[in-house]
């Protein structure tokens, strides 16, 4: 389930983080969502992907929330997961909160020097709280968030070219812009689906089809987008075809990060105790 959590997540801050070429300001956002406005060329989509990426990398803090579902076909036998992933960042806390429906969750907060845990599984619920620094939370937790759950702006991305966006869908409203692209050979993305599909196989999984899209409002900021994939593998002499669909949303303004409203009642521990008693899926 970690290794599932992390491929999505790493796919999502990718897609966030799409590489390119294009130094960009934040004037350059607006300068090019009017420009894709006025004509939404390929040159002038890759533009404004580039720019709006750019205020990515430059953003002081974040807000991140995505709900993904993600189902296994085999043999006429279906079966499907569900789960949201929540998560703010700023330069003094953070927060971070994984949903499983009913296999449980787990939620973390970060400020003002304590680190406050709480983990929801098999009907019990454990609260503790720890005195840390921002280095050590990030260490500790590691091993209990997904990889890259701590990244922001500067995760190497996706590398769009222009040609990407030849064959690009522009739906163009007065809020935002979306862009939908269905890439012929992304093998950034194969390669990460891939290694989920194959961790479970050992099998070679083939991409079947993918597709990206990206909202961006009038201001050239991101704030949000779908990324639905799916493939298929053998496992025991039997195909299996994966279908992940997953809806995001993100806000580039620092977001302010409180203490949990009942902090008195979470218990006391260390970040070096052996065993920290949050779900870890």
């Amino acid at each position: 389930m970690k290794r599932i959590l992390s491929v999505i997540l790493i796919l999502v801050l990718c897609v966030i983080g799409l590489s390119s070429c294009n130094d960009s300001a934040d004037a350059q956002a607006v300068k090019y969502q009017n420009a894709v406005r006025a004509n939404p060329t390929p040159e002038n989509v890759y533009n404004l992907v580039s720019a709006s990426t750019e205020k990515v990398k430059d953003a002081k803090g974040y807000s991140f929330s995505a709900d993904a579902d993600i189902s296994f076909s085999m043999g006429g036998f279906k079966t499907s997961v569900t789960m949201s992933i929540e998560e703010k960042i700023s330069e003094s806390g953070l927060y971070a909160k994984i949903n499983l429906a009913e296999l449980g969750e787990a939620e973390m907060t970060y400020v003002d020097g304590v680190l406050y845990m709480r983990g929801e599984a098999d009907g019990e619920t454990v609260k503790q709280k720890a005195t840390a620094s921002m280095e050590d939370v990030k260490k500790q937790l590691a091993e209990v968030l997904p990889e890259g759950f701590f990244e922001s702006g500067d995760t190497e991305g996706l590398q769009f070219t222009k040609e990407t966006f030849e064959k690009a869908v522009v739906d163009i409203n007065d809020n935002d812009i979306t862009i939908t692209v269905t890439p012929d050979d992304l093998k950034e993305i194969e390669d990460l689906f891939g290694e989920l599909l194959n961790s479970m196989s050992g099998g070679e999984t083939t991409l079947d089809d993918a597709s990206i899209s990206i909202s961006i409002d009038k201001k050239g900021s991101v704030t949000g987008g779908k990324l639905e994939l799916s493939g298929s593998t053998y496992m025991s002499g039997s195909k299996v075809i994966m279908v992940v669909s997953v809806d995001f949303k993100c806000d580039m303004t620092a977001p302010e990060i409180t203490a949990p409203a009942d902090a008195d009642k979470y218990e006391e521990t260390t970040l070096d105790e052996e065993k920290i008693t949050v779900p870890t899926f």
